[in-house]
């Protein structure tokens, strides 16, 4: 599904489907005073003709079925509005459409304002991120109450949304048991790398291929491999590992298929460093992860995680300047 950025000419387009989508979506929030002056498609087309030569707003076409406006602000971004022909709802456009928007503003918080009594738009955003902060306003639209959703997530949100939302645990339940691991599962994430292992009794090449499919196709993403290998004990493992784009962000995702004892070594390991750290140790950690990350300095062959679990829990270490200054690397 084709999403870019709009050109003037597409204004026209625009405007059709604005109003087409407008009286659909709208009908029962509305007068059909106020829907008549809203949809008339002589003034939708002047409106976004001037909205776009302004060049405030930031225009996108979903192919010729929708198309989506944004605009900076002082203190981060705004969706101004997602329009679609009724046809085309359900089908991934207004997903695409919001995921492309949402590449482009990064890392800024974004909101956006929708008609209280919408619950259907109001499902569509809360799967995608947002959550209503409590604020509401009185719309132009016959006053209308809205309400404004806000998309800020931590990455163990995204990391759920990835996961969750996005449709990876449902797909991958179908080939074994899905165990979260590593940061994600000790809730101290300091980048956005998601790991999961998952129990191979049942899999084989021809699910390696049709779970590749699934990964090619829904998450498109920009680095992609996929193995099946034998570990030293003689037994088969399969490996999947992928990078995409999620809410404008790059992410990493490592899939491996083990048996049930290794995944509970995994696990039982992450489990007890877990139970071990308080908040506050959690939050040193992860600091000291993310200078690492910062200086290039965390990976296996430099400081590893173990490192950092060791350094807070073992020797006290409290910061990243302490952490570089008086930890030495041991290995066996």
């Amino acid at each position: 599904m084709t999403v870019r950025n709009a050109t003037f000419e597409d204004m026209a387009l625009a405007a059709d489907i604005m109003v087409t989508s407008f009286r659909t979506a709208f009908a029962e929030f509305v007068s059909p005073k106020t829907m008549d002056a809203c949809t008339n498609p002589e003034s939708c087309l002047c409106l976004l003709e001037h909205i776009y030569q302004e060049g405030k707003m930031h225009f996108l076409m979903g192919g010729d079925q929708g198309f989506l406006c944004w605009q900076e602000t002082e203190d981060g971004a705004e969706i101004v509005a997602i329009h679609s022909l009724p046809e085309s709802w359900g089908n991934g456009l207004g997903r695409a459409m919001l995921t492309e928007a949402l590449k482009q503003i990064g890392d800024r918080p974004v909101y956006l304002w929708a008609f209280k009594e919408n619950t259907r738009a109001r499902r569509f955003y809360e799967k995608h991120g947002f959550r209503w902060d409590g604020s509401q306003r009185v719309s132009e639209f016959d006053g209308a109450l809205e309400v404004r959703y806000v998309r800020n997530l931590t990455r163990k949100e995204t990391a759920d949304y990835l996961l969750c939302d996005c449709g990876l645990l449902e797909e991958l339940t179908k080939y074994g048991k899905v165990h979260p691991i590593g940061s994600y599962r000790m809730d101290m994430m300091a980048w956005n790398d998601l790991d999961l292992d998952v129990e191979n009794d049942g899999m084989s090449l021809e699910k390696l291929y049709h779970l590749t499919s699934f990964i090619l196709e829904k998450f498109q993403p920009v680095w992609y491999e996929a193995k099946e290998e034998i570990a030293p004990d003689g037994k088969t493992v399969w490996f999947h590992g992928f990078e995409t784009m999620i809410t404008g962000q790059l992410w990493n995702v490592d899939i491996w298929f083990f048996d049930k004892v290794k995944i509970e070594a995994a696990t039982d390991y992450c489990d007890s460093i877990a139970r071990q750290t308080t908040p506050e140790q959690k939050r040193q950690i992860v600091a000291i992860k993310e200078e690492l990350i910062r200086r290039g300095l965390y990976s296996f062959e430099v400081y590893r995680s173990i490192d950092v679990y060791k350094a807070v829990t073992e020797l006290g270490i409290t910061t990243p300047e302490r952490f570089l200054s008086e930890y030495r690397i041991q290995r066996d």
